[in-house]
C-alpha cells in the first residue's frame, strides 16, 4: 500500500512539473509564418497562442513587459516578406485582443496597441483606429494623436481597398473639424494629407473651412493657426503637383477659404502680433495663403491680371493698414465669377 501510494504521488508531481514549464514557457515563434502560401489548422493554432500570449502581456502594468509583448506583436509584420494569407490570419486573431487593450486604463499599452494596429493595415485594423479618431469617441487626446499616426502606417501595407481609405479620410477629416488640441489636429491633417487623392483633397480643404469658421469665432490668438499653418504648407505642395485641370476644379473652391484666413489674422492682429509663437504662425498661414491665392487665380482667371498685394510683407510690418486695404481687394476678386459658388 505504501509502495502504491509513493508511487501515485511521485506521478502527480511529475505531471506538475510537466505542466509548469509549459503554462510559463513562451508561445512558438511565428515569423517564419509570414510569407506562408498556405496555412495549416497547427499554424493557425500556434499564430493564436502567441497573440493571446503577448496580448495579455500587452496589457500588463509594467511598462517594460508592455514594450517587449509590443516587439514580440509587430516582430512577425516586419518580415521581409508579409503574406496576405497570413496578415489576414493574423489580423483575425489579433484585432479583438488590441480593441481590448487600446480601451484599456493604462494608456502606454493603448499606444502600443494603436501602433500594431497601424502595422497590421487590415481593414479590421483600420476599424480601431477609425473608431479613436475623434474627440467625440476618444477623450484621451495620446490616443487621438496616435490614431491619426496610425492611419498613414495603415496605408502604407497596401492591403487597405480604396473605399475603406476614403471612408478613413472622411472620418479623419470629421474629427479634425472638432478637435481642440493643436498638435492632434496637426496630425489629423497630416494622416488626411498622406493619401493623394480627390477625396483627401476636397477633406483637407473643407477642413481648414471649418478651423477658419472656429478661429473667427474666438478672441484670438487661436491655437488652432498652429495646425493651420504646416496644414497650409502640405496642401500648397500637393496643388503644385496636380494638372491644369484640377488646379483650377480644387483652386476654384480653396481660394474663398485661404481668404478667411486672411481674415482670422486680421481680426485676430492684436493679440496675435503680441505673441511672438502664435505671430509665427500667423505670419505663415498668410503668407502661403497669399501666395497660393496669386497661384489660383492666374490658374483660374488666366486672361485677367490678378491684385497685387503683400500681406506677407505688411504681417512682418505690422503694417495693419496696408493689410486691410491688400485683403479687401482678394475680397473683391472673390466675391466676382468663378469663386462665388458659396
Amino acid at each position: 500500500m505504501t509502495s502504491r501510494r509513493f508511487i501515485s504521488a511521485a506521478l502527480g508531481i511529475a505531471a506538475v512539473l510537466m505542466i509548469a514549464p509549459r503554462a510559463e514557457s513562451t508561445p512558438p515563434r511565428i515569423s517564419d509564418l509570414s510569407d506562408a502560401t498556405r496555412l495549416s489548422e497547427r499554424d493557425r493554432d500556434e499564430i493564436r497562442e502567441s497573440v493571446e500570449y503577448w496580448c495579455a502581456r500587452l496589457g500588463s502594468a509594467q511598462a517594460d513587459e508592455v514594450d517587449a509583448a509590443q516587439s514580440k506583436l509587430v516582430e512577425p509584420l516586419k518580415a521581409v516578406r508579409v503574406g496576405q494569407i497570413f496578415r489576414l490570419e493574423y489580423s483575425k486573431a489579433l484585432v479583438p485582443r488590441l480593441k481590448e487593450v487600446i480601451k484599456g486604463a493604462d494608456p502606454h499599452a493603448a499606444v502600443n496597441g494603436m501602433q500594431i494596429a497601424g502595422l497590421l493595415g487590415t481593414p479590421n485594423a483600420l476599424e480601431i483606429i477609425t473608431d479613436h479618431a475623434g474627440i467625440e469617441d476618444e477623450q484621451r487626446f495620446a490616443i487621438r494623436l496616435w490614431a491619426a499616426n496610425a492611419f498613414p502606417l495603415a496605408v502604407r501595407q497596401r492591403v487597405l481597398p480604396e473605399n475603406d481609405i476614403n471612408k478613413a479620410l472622411r472620418r479623419f477629416g470629421q474629427a479634425a473639424t472638432q478637435e481642440d488640441n493643436w498638435l492632434v489636429l496637426r496630425r489629423q491633417f497630416e494622416a488626411v494629407a498622406s493619401v493623394n487623392n480627390r477625396v483627401s483633397r476636397d477633406v483637407q480643404v473643407n477642413v481648414l473651412k471649418a478651423i477658419a469658421d472656429r478661429m473667427e469665432k474666438e478672441t484670438g490668438p487661436s491655437e488652432l493657426m498652429q495646425a493651420t499653418y504646416p496644414a497650409l504648407v502640405l496642401l500648397r505642395n500637393r496643388f503644385l503637383e496636380l494638372r491644369a485641370a484640377d488646379q483650377e476644379s480644387v483652386g476654384t473652391e480653396l481660394a474663398p477659404v485661404l481668404c478667411d484666413l486672411c481674415t482670422v489674422a486680421n481680426m485676430h492682429w492684436d493679440s496675435a502680433q503680441a505673441d511672438a509663437d502664435a505671430s509665427s504662425s500667423y505670419r505663415g498661414t498668410v503668407r502661403v495663403s497669399e501666395n497660393l491665392l496669386k497661384l489660383i487665380d492666374a490658374r483660374v482667371r488666366p486672361r485677367q491680371s490678378g491684385p497685387r498685394t503683400e500681406l506677407g510683407p505688411a504681417w512682418i510690418d505690422r503694417d495693419k493698414d496696408r493689410f486691410e486695404a491688400d485683403h479687401d481687394k482678394w475680397r473683391q476678386v472673390l466675391t466676382g465669377p468663378p469663386y462665388n459658388k458659396r
